[in-house]
């Protein structure tokens, strides 16, 4: 029951008629594909998969939806979370357009996704796309504030162990073309 409520909150714009804005994690993993592993909790968050969760996903709002295609009207949240899920995706550009069109104004698009030389890519065949800052920030262009930042060295790239702890003690800001992950933070 207390899914339902805020489901049927989230058709509503953020901040309308309730206490605080709702929070959206998409592809937050169902239990079947990949583990239930989400980016936020509380009871503000909604999380979304593609599949339907395996078992009772206890204490949490879980909706069955396609990425593509988010089941609620514009401006219903202050946040998305798209932690290693646009990588998956068929039509990842349709995806961020879906996430921009339920943010409230002012709110937070906030994403992760392999580096384009990342070891992580490979080991997933599902993975369908490589992105570097400049196709990121091309694929984010509908967000009024984009803040892309490489994280981790890439074991790919950067081999030897050693030399890894040493570079990431030393380098300021990790490389795009080294890195493991690239985090993304947007704004509407």
């Amino acid at each position: 029951m207390e899914g339902d409520l805020n489901v049927r909150a989230a058709d509503q714009p953020a901040g309308v008629g309730r206490a605080r804005a709702l929070r959206l994690d998409v592809g937050c993993g169902s239990g079947r594909s990949y583990p239930f592993n989400p980016a936020a909790e509380g009871p503000d968050v909604i999380h979304l998969d593609i599949e339907i969760p395996i078992g009772p996903v206890k204490g949490h709002n879980f909706v069955a939806a396609d990425a593509h295609y988010l089941p609620f009207r514009s401006c219903a949240f202050s946040e998305v979370y798209m932690m290693h899920v646009l990588e998956h995706l068929k039509e990842p550009g349709r995806a961020v357009r879906e996430a921009h069109r339920v943010l409230a104004p002012g709110g937070k698009l906030i994403l992760e996704v392999p580096g384009m030389f990342s070891r992580v890519f490979e080991l997933d065949p599902s993975h369908k796309w490589r992105f570097s800052p400049f196709g990121l920030r091309e694929l984010l262009m509908c967000f009024s504030g984009v803040k892309i930042r490489p994280e981790g060295l890439s074991p790919k790239m950067v081999p030897f162990g050693p030399l890894r702890l040493l570079l990431a003690r030393w380098l300021p800001k990790v490389p795009w073309l080294l890195c493991e992950y690239l985090t993304c933070l947007c704004v509407k």
